[in-house]
């Protein structure tokens, strides 16, 4: 396994903490066990980072290590909760959108890595 601090940062398994922070708040609701495995990846140990950003927290980012289950419910949490928004061109909305397409990113590298023949 390749040196986790050396990710580039367009890696799909690859999230800033602002990421996963509202991924959380989206999650805490309806899936408050997998929000807390979310919110514990985000208090964890950071990559490295350039000397520049080492005081800023906020330019954090983090492995995920959720399997494809919990990644699916994430995407599907995601949805509904986009789904749920009455003004589809709210801020709210545009951020779940983006951060919708981060995890879609996830999951479809997480297809690309099964064996051919467990692909559905």
């Amino acid at each position: 396994m390749p040196d986790q601090s050396s990710q580039p940062l367009q890696d799909p398994y690859v999230f800033s903490r602002g990421s996963l922070t509202l991924t959380y708040e989206q999650l805490r609701k309806s899936k408050p066990a997998l929000a807390l495995i979310v919110r514990n990846i985000a208090n964890g140990v950071p990559l490295e980072k350039s000397s520049e950003q080492t005081n800023n927290k906020h330019s954090d980012h983090f492995r995920i290590t959720l399997d494809s289950f919990q990644v699916r419910e994430v995407v599907e949490t995601l949805v509904s909760n986009a789904q749920e928004q009455p003004d589809e061109k709210s801020g709210i909305n545009i951020m779940l959108k983006a951060l919708l397409e981060d995890w879609l990113a996830l999951a479809r590298k997480m297809l690309e890595e099964l064996p051919p023949e467990q692909r559905p």
